[in-house]
């Protein structure tokens, strides 16, 4: 199964998309980088047909994305409350699982199950609208997730978070695969694809280090290192991008650095 956006233009004012492509494998982990601005979430609107693209179009499998490929696409909106209409944690979770009509004992079970997976149990009868930005991020994430789509794309998924909640959502993501739109570094290392959208267009990044640069995102290793990418190429330099990458996450989420996935970092 393989998600993809064609050749697509959309245009607000000015164009945002311009010719932008990109493929998704279910269960595959592939990071989308880009500085504010940049169209990062505008693509994934697109992706999930959210947007009317002025040209282009979006397939699963090589066919024209339909009605019901709705259940396959979930999208975490970068704003949590973006998603929010219902009075409790536990309605707004169970509320697409009511809608694909599941009885209520199993969307008991399932709400239940993704909240204690989050660490949100004590949460499911609060007002989604009166957590801190962090609860509401994992909310956010479980009223998603707890309906397993197919392809997950989230938008800025661990931005602003405690040292508790990004790990939760680093390890959920991580092992469901997904399509996530960020400028954290951190998540470079775990991904099988990196790309990087810049003037409307999307690129698999080669060289790490310098589309980084570019794209005015932090380098996640001290910039007196970057002689080293002379010397000893690009490969080995990489080794050591990954290796710096591995120890800020386990920095910021207070754990052992991930195993790296097979097929590592492109």
């Amino acid at each position: 199964m393989v998600l993809c956006l064609e050749d697509a233009w959309f245009k607000y004012d000015e164009y945002v998309l311009k010719g932008a492509s990109i493929c998704v494998k279910e269960g595959e982990l592939v990071i989308l980088l880009g500085p504010m601005g940049s169209g990062k979430s505008t693509l994934l609107y697109a992706l999930t047909n959210l947007i009317p693209l002025e040209r282009g179009r979006v397939t699963i499998d090589g066919k024209e994305f339909r009605e019901e490929d709705r259940r396959k696409v979930g999208i975490v909106f970068q704003d949590p409350e973006d998603q929010f209409f219902n009075a409790t944690v536990f309605d707004e979770i169970a509320y697409s699982l009511r809608a694909l009509g599941f009885d209520e004992t199993t969307v008991k079970e399932k709400v239940e199950a993704i909240a204690s997976e989050l660490g949100i149990e004590r949460l499911l009868n609060k007002n989604p609208f009166k957590l801190s930005y962090g609860q509401k991020k994992l909310v956010a994430l479980a009223s998603v997730m707890v309906y397993e789509p197919k392809y997950l794309l989230a938008d800025e998924p661990t931005s602003n978070l405690d040292k508790f909640s990004y790990k939760k959502v680093m390890e959920l993501i991580t092992k469901k695969g997904a399509l996530v739109a960020t400028h954290e570094v951190e998540w470079i290392p775990l991904a099988s694809k990196v790309y990087v959208i810049k003037d409307g267009k999307v690129q698999e990044i080669e060289d790490v280090i310098q589309a980084l640069k570019e794209n005015r995102l932090p380098v996640p290793i001290p910039t007196s290192w970057e002689i080293l990418f002379e010397t000893l190429g690009l490969e080995r330099a990489l080794e050591l991008l990954r290796e710096r990458a591995y120890k800020a996450i386990a920095i910021k989420t207070q754990t052992k650095p991930p195993k790296r996935p097979a097929g590592g970092l492109r």
